[in-house]
């Protein structure tokens, strides 16, 4: 017996086998079901994304390897922006100015019906009223309904039925008669209803009334011509950057007759009021009214004849939208420049110490502020940086002085030399003045190029010539093929490493519209002039150590899908 109960306890395994097999083969059936990229990440051991490893956008300093070091990237982005659309308007003031239009609305004396005779009698044995049926077109403009007749015979009183309504219920003691139609009781269809009273108790008796040449008489008015009606449109960038708009006309009236007028833009009432007849209606405020697109303006009278003159609309619109970015770049992307690196006569911004006023353009306004400066050598040395210019001073400076700002002492304006009059003195050279380097339809650099002065006005600027202009050749009413000019603002004393290159990236939706656009990094300026899609340029001479900005100023409008500025290994 203890030998058989031993062996009733003892577990003979097959119950826990059964239950390892149906697990391992949900375990092949969930592999088998998984997407074959997880399913490769799991036989193969390698992480599965999001479980331990990271990724996105930005602009991380280094990369990671299976060893664990950090590498330099070849390219960090430090700045992304857009998508952004910069709308150009040239003006900030549109007139729209629109065609006079005349609204004449004269009533004329019309013949509305008329019946030649008519007969109506009463008595106990015979009842025989007469109708007269007429019609109005315009009921609106139609006033000053009249009925009018002869009596031939008037025996007993007549009775005047008009539209259901007793109009007249008496004696016609005269030749004729003529009765005024009350408008609340007319319609487009009215009926008229002559009878003859009763006799009474007379029996024997008959009431008669016979009428002649009958007429329904009226005022009416053409309303064909009392609405005029205009069209303007508002495109869409003056509409995106209008800051006020006002309509102004002129109201002239033509006839002695005047009545309301009313003026609806996009049917909004403006005014209703009886015009000041030879005078300029007041500017009415329509900023808030103002529609993307076609606009109606409609002029409407009661009575009168006028003549809308001088019709238009003034809007005023803001500026061209100019953003402004900003990005940093850490200060070991620098070094320090040696004092030697900035030579002493180049125009760059900076004045090297020891440098004279009368030797650097940069130490001349840097040494005395408000002085004006000669761009070709004076016979005097102390003659090309000057604090002050009379008359007699002018002609030590051939090329003509000017200011920081580029403009003529006041004593020297119009003289060879300014840039900013618009004409060419007799016998100036093209070399001197802006104004007849234009004449010679030629490119002009506002700075002596360090090609010297022979390059100030150019025939042509190939690609390789646009870099001797430090200001940015320029012509009258073109550009030279430049895609870049610089002006020269830089004042510090760090320049970025040689390892490292900085660049300016501008992507835009098109490649078929042309893209013009200042662009200003740090203060100084190059030029966008393309039909490109893309616009790339290395910036590494604008930049400096911490925060940058970059402001677009665009000659154009601009859609610009992103704009990146990147860090990149040389």
């Amino acid at each position: 017996m203890f030998s058989a109960r031993k062996a009733q306890k003892s577990p003979t395994g097959g119950g826990a086998s059964t239950l390892l097999i149906i697990i391992g083969l949900m375990i092949v059936l969930y592999i088998i079901f998984l997407p074959p990229s997880v399913r490769e990440e799991v036989l193969s051991d390698a992480p599965i994304d999001g479980s331990g490893g990271s990724s996105g956008t930005g602009s991380g300093s280094g990369s990671s390897s299976g060893s664990g070091t950090t590498n330099t990237v070849s390219e960090e982005v430090v700045l992304r922006e857009g998508p952004v659309v910069l709308q150009y308007l040239p003006d900030d003031s549109i007139e729209h100015e629109l065609q006079s239009v005349r609204v004449v609305k004269t009533p004329q004396a019309e013949i509305i019906a008329q019946k030649t005779s008519l007969i109506s009698t009463k008595s106990w044995f015979a009842d025989n009223s007469q109708n007269l049926n007429f019609k109005i077109g315009d009921l609106s403009n139609t006033d000053s309904v009249q009925l009018s007749f002869l009596t031939t015979t008037s025996k007993g009183p007549l009775v005047i039925v008009l539209n259901g309504q007793e109009i007249y219920n008496g004696i016609v003691s005269g030749p004729s008669l003529t009765l005024d139609l009350s408008k609340e009781y007319l319609t487009d269809d009215n009926n008229l209803i002559f009878i003859a009273a009763s006799t009474g108790y007379k029996f024997w008796g008959v009431n008669k009334q016979a009428l002649n040449n009958l007429r329904i008489t009226a005022s009416v008015a053409d309303a064909s011509t009392s609405i005029a009606v205009q069209y303007f449109d508002f495109d869409s960038e003056e509409h995106a950057n209008l800051e006020s708009a006002k309509l102004s006309f002129f109201v002239d009236c033509v006839s002695t007759e005047r009545g309301v007028y009313t003026v609806w833009l996009n049917n909004i009432e403006l005014v209703s009021a009886v015009p000041d007849c030879g005078s300029f209606q007041r500017p009415i405020d329509v900023t808030n009214l103002i529609l993307k697109g076609q606009n109606k303006l409609v002029f409407e009278i009661e009575q009168g004849d006028y003549l809308i003159d001088n019709l238009r609309v003034n809007s005023k619109v803001t500026q061209s939208h100019s953003p402004v970015y900003f990005f940093e770049l850490d200060q070991d992307l620098f070094t320090e420049l040696d004092a030697d690196d900035k030579e002493c006569g180049e125009i760059d911004g900076f004045c090297p110490q020891g440098c004279d006023a009368d030797e650097d353009k940069d130490c001349c306004f840097d040494e005395e502020p408000g002085a004006f400066w000669c761009d070709v050598e004076t016979d005097e040395l102390d003659d090309r940086c000057v604090s002050s210019v009379s008359s007699s001073t002018c002609d030590r400076c051939p090329a003509g002085y000017e200011d920081d700002d580029g403009d003529p002492p006041e004593d020297c304006e119009g003289l060879c030399g300014d840039d900013d009059d618009n004409s060419c003195p007799t016998g100036c050279s093209i070399f001197y003045d802006e104004d007849c380097c234009f004449d010679a339809d030629r490119f002009w650099c506002n700075d002596v190029p360090i090609t010297g002065l022979e390059s100030v006005c150019e025939v042509s600027v190939s690609t390789a010539e646009c870099d001797d202009c430090i200001s940015g050749y320029k012509g009258d009413g073109e550009k030279p093929n430049c895609d870049a000019s610089t002006t020269s603002s830089d004042d510090t004393e760090e320049e970025l490493l040689d390892d490292y290159n900085v660049v300016l990236k501008i992507f835009f939706a098109d490649d078929f519209e042309f893209k013009e656009a200042e662009i200003n990094i740090n203060g100084d300026a190059l030029r966008i002039d393309t039909r490109s899609a893309e616009f790339e340029r290395n910036i590494d001479r604008f930049v400096r150590p911490d925060y940058n900005s970059i402001k677009i100023i665009p000659e154009s409008t601009l859609e610009i899908t992103s704009l990146e500025i990147s860090l990149e290994n040389s």
